[in-house]
């Protein structure tokens, strides 16, 4: 996230305002809403070594403003992401009734 968004954030979620600037039209417009964010963890895998701002690369200043946090973490389980691998692929598939063993692994982790 870069700073801008960042400074966006922290006047939205502190102060509950929006500035804009169009145009020449410069205005501050009420922000009452809720805000339900998710984000991915760096290098795009969550390393339980590291604290969830460490992972997230988020400011505790931002963090702070949320009121629930809830982390969804996936287990490495090879068979059982291959096996969701297969039934997604057959459930878009053109030719449903094709063999298991057609679906090629791409990676491996």
């Amino acid at each position: 996230m870069n700073d801008n968004t960042r400074t966006i954030l922290h006047e939205v979620m502190e102060q509950q305002t929006v500035s804009i600037a169009k145009a020449g039209i410069i205005t501050s417009l009420n922000a009452r809403t809720s805000i339900l964010a998710s984000a991915n963890p760096i290098d795009s895998k969550y390393n339980p070594s590291k604290s969830i701002v460490d992972n997230l690369n988020l400011p505790p200043t931002i963090l702070s403003r949320f009121d629930i946090i809830c982390l969804l973490l996936d287990t490495i389980n090879i068979e059982s992401d291959q096996r969701l691998a297969r039934h997604i692929t057959r459930l878009y598939s053109v030719n449903p009734g094709r063999s298991e063993n057609s679906i090629v692994v791409l990676s491996e982790y």
